[in-house]
């Protein structure tokens, strides 16, 4: 079967997974003017749910407005919800859903488990409550390559006494972010450094997933305590537990301990391919990050962009292969 566009139908065997917050912020406009017809509806949608034009702050905003948590995460969420819904329409029948970190509350969205405008506004609550516990400079995240999620925790512990730090992802083989004061990360890259590794600071005004956000956690408790949230019709991997989420009590309660737990990105990765239905995950959102992620930690399943997804799907290449 085809799909809109010519693009072959789904054949049962995808996932989407959707992106976190950490990439270059210049890139959300694009990604909502980029093959995708669903995203003005969404933003839409979003402008009314929140009270305020954040699609003019996307299309207008400078990237240092665009990187402020408080925009950043209600603008993931518009426009992965409006990659999905795309994805959707041109067929796509996903057997599993994962988000990284923030990504989480897309998924649960397209999983009919939170209506779109509840998430949104949680996703703006949760940025703002985070912009304001951390002040700019206090904290910082950096990406760690070339040592394994042992070795990078090992590290962390030996250097508490500086201050609050921890492995916030871990996000494949070799591959975790730290995050934390500004002084124990610093200290932590140092160390990795010395080991080999190779680090990367992320253009983020908040260490997210670390005790520094201890305080945000219980305030955030309070605004999801307000929202509804049900049993997902599709199968959603949790970034704190990496297991399947089964309930609308449990969304909530590890949506407030997602503010300061590691994001279990890897193993999430590890659940769905080990399920053996999926043979082909499809990531929403404005950066490719996640696609480097997926061929590295299950090599053996097909990891492909939005856009590019899109685009074979254009050229009667999509799908179900």
């Amino acid at each position: 079967m085809r799909g809109r566009g010519g693009g072959v139908m789904n054949d049962g065997r995808k996932a989407l997974v959707f992106e976190g917050q950490g990439g270059d912020a210049a890139g959300l406009p694009a990604a909502l003017g980029r093959d995708c017809p669903t995203c003005g509806e969404v933003l839409n949608e979003a402008d009314a749910a929140l009270g305020f034009p954040l699609s003019k702050v996307i299309f207008e905003g400078t990237p240092d407005e665009l990187r402020q948590t408080a925009v950043a995460q209600p603008a993931l969420v518009a426009i992965e919800v409006a990659h999905a819904r795309h994805l959707l329409s041109l067929g796509v029948r996903p057997a599993y859903l994962a988000g990284h970190s923030i990504g989480q509350y897309a998924a649960l969205v397209i999983a009919d488990a939170v209506d779109f405008a509840d998430a949104v506004r949680l996703a703006a609550r949760r940025g703002e409550l985070m912009q304001a516990a951390v002040p700019d400079g206090v904290g910082a995240m950096v990406a760690v390559s070339g040592l394994e999620l042992s070795d990078v925790l090992s590290v962390c512990r030996d250097r508490r006494h500086l201050g609050a730090v921890g492995v916030a992802c871990d996000n494949a083989p070799g591959r975790t972010v730290v995050s934390g004061t500004s002084a124990a990360v610093g200290a932590v890259v140092t160390a990795c450094q010395d080991e080999g590794a190779i680090t990367a600071e992320l253009p983020v005004s908040v260490p997210f997933h670390c005790d520094l956000l201890s305080d945000v956690k219980d305030a955030f408790a309070t605004a999801l305590g307000e929202v509804t949230f049900r049993t997902p019709a599709i199968s959603v991997v949790d970034n704190v537990t990496a297991r399947l989420l089964t309930a609308g009590d449990d969304i909530r309660s590890l949506l407030a301990e997602h503010i300061v737990a590691r994001v279990r990105f890897r193993e999430s990765l590890k659940l769905i391919a080990a399920s053996g239905a999926v043979g082909e995950i499809v990531t929403c959102g404005p950066g490719h990050s996640l696609v480097k992620m997926i061929g590295k930690t299950v090599p053996g399943v097909r990891a492909v962009p939005f856009d590019r997804y899109v685009l074979d799907c254009s050229a009667g290449l999509g799908g179900g292969h």
